[in-house]
């Protein structure tokens, strides 16, 4: 997979509704949402990581959102099927975590579903709290210092 790119973009950028779309096909119709009937308004302010293929596909994305000046919250994060399990997913984590200490970040926190809790781990992510219900499934909130 050594074509692929971790591009940054807001969401003005053209790519943006086909991130949308990306998004709500991995991570809402398996839940039996849809992700356009959300209110998105927020994510003007958010950063948008996304994994491309050299044939431009998007195959993986990361969400980045400061929460304050010291911590943002890592969201909405999806790698496409067929492409899990080849690096793209921490690519993008790490690509994420390199963009949070740009902005001035120490810590990252996100909510994970519970099938995604190793993958967390593994790249240091620390769980805290009691285990809690989002869009209709098990989550857990982690942590991690960017130090």
């Amino acid at each position: 997979m050594s074509a692929l790119e971790i591009v940054e973009i807001s969401s003005l950028h053209p790519l943006y509704p086909l991130v949308l779309k990306f998004r709500n096909r991995w991570l809402r119709e398996p839940l039996h949402l849809n992700l356009f009937e959300e209110d998105l308004r927020e994510e003007d302010h958010q950063t948008t990581l996304i994994a491309l293929t050299k044939s431009k596909e998007i195959v993986g994305c990361v969400m980045l959102q400061p929460l304050d000046k010291h911590t943002a919250k890592l969201r909405q994060m999806a790698v496409s099927e067929e492409f899990q399990r080849k690096g793209i997913g921490k690519k993008l984590v790490e690509a994420a975590e390199e963009k949070a200490k740009n902005m001035g970040c120490t810590h990252l926190c996100l909510h994970a579903r519970s099938t995604a809790l190793e993958f967390y781990k593994k790249l240091g992510y620390i769980g805290y709290g009691q285990a809690f219900i989002e869009v209709g499934i098990p989550h857990l909130s982690l942590k991690k210092a960017l130090f």
